[in-house]
């Protein structure tokens, strides 16, 4: 049977933000290619992101405002329109290359799971790739907490940033706010891969909860209680408890 025409989509632009990413990761061939694959890679991911929300989008229930608003919440909410935000995110300034993590580990997936289907059946894929892709099957809610921790450690390296010379205000806001709308969000599927277990939320407040345990020593100072807790209720949106 052949494949359809959205999953050869996917599988080219999944492949090329894997291709250009490698090469953003790895910057083996200078830095004029590593700038320039750094870029096309967050260009291919907005195509590939990009594509399920345009084809999937529904009209809104109701014109009213109660309905555009509950309408765009379901908009912003999914991982493939946050995905392209941060892909834009990182299209203007100096290349972070922690970034393309998240690009890597999903697209992975989800060209992995393509070429199963694809490739199912033939004697080097069964030899090679079906290993593969039942080990990385295995591993995904490891890999979604990996990818959740980048993100997160993306969102420190714009800070250290702020006292270089590569100072990005706007960027560091804006991408704080990113992860804002990652920690509430309630999706479980991104490209058109549907995650073995949990939301993203969840990974997002795990890793969270693992650097609050690190810090710990220094969180529960006193003096310095006041600023943390102001901290939390403005990132998570709820008033921590104080005793």
């Amino acid at each position: 049977m052949a494949p359809d025409l959205r999953t050869l989509y996917f599988f080219a632009t999944t492949s090329a933000v894997l291709t250009f990413s490698f090469f953003g990761f790895f910057p083996i061939m200078g830095l004029k290619v590593y700038f320039y694959s750094f870029k096309m890679a967050m260009l291919s991911s907005i195509a590939a992101y990009g594509f399920r929300p345009v084809y999937s989008i529904k009209r809104p229930d109701s014109w009213g405002l109660g309905g555009l608003r509950a309408w765009g919440t379901s908009i912003y909410n999914q991982n493939n329109v946050q995905m392209v935000m941060y892909s834009c995110l990182f299209l203007s300034g100096r290349p972070i290359t922690i970034a393309l993590g998240p690009l890597l580990i999903t697209c992975m997936y989800q060209w992995v799971t393509i070429a199963n289907k694809l490739m199912e059946g033939r004697p080097l894929w069964e030899r090679f790739g079906k290993g593969l892709y039942a080990r990385m099957e295995g591993a995904m809610v490891q890999a979604l907490v990996m990818m959740a921790a980048m993100e997160i450690a993306t969102a420190f390296y714009l800070v250290m940033e702020m006292f270089t010379g590569n100072r990005n205000p706007l960027r560091m806001v804006v991408y704080w706010n990113f992860l804002r709308m990652r920690y509430r969000n309630p999706d479980n599927i991104v490209l058109r891969l549907k995650y073995a277990a949990y939301t993203t939320s969840f990974y997002h407040q795990e890793v969270w909860k693992i650097i609050a345990s690190k810090l710990a020593p220094v969180l529960n100072i006193r003096q310095v209680q006041p600023v943390v807790n102001f901290a939390k209720t403005w990132f998570t949106g709820v008033r921590p408890h104080v005793a």
